[in-house]
């Protein structure tokens, strides 16, 4: 199977499952010369769909096209189906000919966007029914596929952005999801430095500092916990000019008291931060 790798730098490679395969099963190419990586950039973000030349050109050039651009992008695609057939596949049926475009055919090449979104959902899905164990090795598992912001390195039209955002926001799940399991598991310090990181990049975000509050409490620092609930109370009403939200209060006042906080939330993923997204809507 052929893949196409779009987390982190992107590359076009053969899927290797097995042990003991022939060296072409590992054969891999890097795809980061301008032109042809935003062609495959376009494909990725649109499998199975025709795109037509034209989209293509205006992508492409940022909607500056050059007099040779249309010939242009015949060239690059003929250099991306040189290297699919490289790779043992069959680079026209790969990329075929459609009307007044191409299209990448999503039963010939897999892409790890597709993989890492679909253990992600199965993961969820596991943590509804309340199978911690499977859920946490589904999560594990998407996110060994996370080598970095999709499409590193490539220069993408801005009107692509919203397919990368969309990206991230299901790795921001995944990252949730995953603490959220472990917490529910008993885990407590070994937490507290990703989630310490992850309130950084999202200060107003509650369900994070109730996890951080737990988890700085499971850790013997339950002042630390109660002194985190005070002021992100006190940054809420100061910015937004809203009050913590009832779970949060709750783990605070079992903290307070000293009860012991046994799950995250009553309702696991009611907090709302986890939802599905359609990467080709």
């Amino acid at each position: 199977m052929l893949m196409v790798d779009i987390l982190g730098q992107m590359r076009i490679r053969t899927d290797c499952d097995s042990e003991g395969e022939s060296n072409r099963s590992s054969m891999r190419q890097i795809i980061d010369h301008s032109h042809m990586a935003t062609a495959l950039a376009i494909f990725a973000c649109f499998p199975g769909r025709v795109v037509e030349i034209d989209r293509l050109i205006e992508l492409m050039w940022h909607g500056r096209p050059t007099r040779t651009a249309r010939q242009g992008v015949h060239v690059q695609v003929s250099k991306l189906r040189k290297i699919f057939t490289d790779l043992g596949g069959d680079g026209s049926a790969v990329i075929r000919n459609a009307k007044n475009g191409y299209l990448l055919d999503d039963r010939l090449v897999t892409l790890d966007v597709q993989l890492f979104t679909e253990q992600v959902r199965q993961a969820h899905s596991a943590h509804r029914v309340n199978d911690p164990v499977a859920s946490l090795k589904l999560f594990d598992n998407a996110l060994s596929k996370w080598h970095g912001r999709p499409f590193s390195g490539i220069d993408l039209p801005s009107e692509l952005g919203r397919h990368i955002e969309s990206i991230e926001r299901i790795h921001l799940s995944a990252r949730e999801g995953r603490i959220e399991v472990l917490i529910n598991m008993g885990a407590g310090r070994e937490l507290i430095p990703e989630l310490e990181s992850l309130i950084r990049h999202d200060p107003f975000q509650e369900f994070l500092h109730g996890c951080l509050m737990i988890a700085l409490s499971r850790s013997g620092r339950r002042s630390e916990a109660l002194r985190l609930y005070q002021n992100f109370a006190r940054h809420l009403n100061h910015e937004l000019g809203i009050p913590p939200g009832a779970e949060i209060r709750h783990i605070f006042e079992s903290i307070l008291s000293g009860r012991d906080i046994s799950r995250m939330w009553v309702n696991p993923l009611d907090h709302g931060h986890h939802e599905e997204h359609d990467l080709t809507a």
